[in-house]
């Protein structure tokens, strides 16, 4: 059996296709489906209907989606504004169908056949590996370890396998897990690491990477009785198609600030929405304005500000 692990699309359609497409080129049977399917870019309804469409998938929510979920049962006066005014917007704009379909995902999948190692489907590694590194190896890492010049894209796999082999603390946990596969993204890094019987895969985000590489970034899973093996990959597309048409979107105009950001993430292949929070937390602290989340106003004050100093 194999299975194309997909994570992170973040409402990137031509990335999805691209994806697809490859897989199915290298003879993949079914699709493992991550979480963060819509909130990002220009085409959230296109990409859960396209999803909807696929056969075989197994398929689990992510964090944005479960940000959704309360909404439908509060008063639309409390709904957020401002810093997650899009999450509004975004339940507003997905189509009830759609927006259904993500609410009835579970939370995670457990694969089990008779002779065949079990695989474990989930969205964050904090749900197995919280305060460890397969938790840590996360964008802010990456951009900091790149940025001092600790690895480059070349080498951080190395490095990564590193951190991994020393985390006595991941060790002690896996110690106690199940052997098999255990799947899950959320950190939009791709990782791909065995320990004693149990397969940790992270295939990167397939729409919005964060590892200074702009290709479309999948796993193939591949499992035969009593074995298994992964493998990682990228995939180019038309990254300007998704540029130009999120910016020209609906969500661009009604989201400028997360449009904003995330665009410019989708553009450099760089995290860019912590810093823009820790420039807004400076920027609100400034102006003594202690409300969090960020109110509307201050919220797109600061984006504003943020534009100007990247800009000079």
């Amino acid at each position: 059996m194999r299975y194309a692990v997909i994570s992170d699309i973040h409402g990137n359609l031509p990335a999805l296709e691209a994806v697809i497409h490859d897989a199915r080129k290298n003879h993949v049977n079914q699709f493992i489906l991550l979480g963060d399917y819509c909130v990002g870019l220009g085409y959230p309804n296109e990409v859960v209907g396209r999803i909807r469409s696929m056969e075989s998938c197994f398929t689990v929510s992510g964090n944005e989606e479960e940000a959704l979920t309360p909404l439908s049962s509060i008063g639309r006066e409390k709904w957020p504004v401002g810093q997650f005014g899009v999450i509004s917007w975004m339940y507003q704009t997905l189509f009830d169908s759609n927006r259904s379909y993500l609410f009835s995902l579970p939370q995670e999948i457990i694969i089990k056949k008779d002779n065949f190692p079990p695989v474990f489907i989930f969205h964050k590694p904090q749900r197995y590996f919280l305060d460890t590194s397969p938790c840590f190896l996360n964008p802010q890492y990456f951009v900091r370890g790149m940025d001092e010049k600790k690895f480059d894209c070349l080498s951080y796999g190395t490095h990564s396998e590193n951190i991994l082999c020393n985390d006595i603390e991941l060790h002690k946990l896996i110690s106690f897990m199940e052997s098999g596969v255990y799947v899950f993204g959320h950190t939009h890094i791709p990782l791909c690491w065995e320990y004693e019987g149990k397969l940790l895969l992270n295939p990167g985000s397939c729409g919005l990477p964060l590892d200074f590489n702009c290709n479309a970034s999948y796993g193939i899973l591949e499992i035969t009785e009593n074995s298994y093996k992964a493998t990682l990959r990228r995939v180019a597309y038309d990254v300007n198609e998704t540029l130009n048409y999120t910016r020209k979107s609906d969500y661009s105009k009604k989201n400028k600030v997360w449009s904003g950001i995330i665009t410019k993430e989708l553009e450099t292949a760089r995290a860019q929405a912590d810093p823009f929070l820790e420039f807004a937390e400076r920027y609100a602290t400034d102006i003594q304005d202690n409300t969090r989340p960020f109110k509307k106003e201050t919220w797109c004050s600061a984006y504003e500000a943020w534009c100007d100093k990247k800009n000079d």
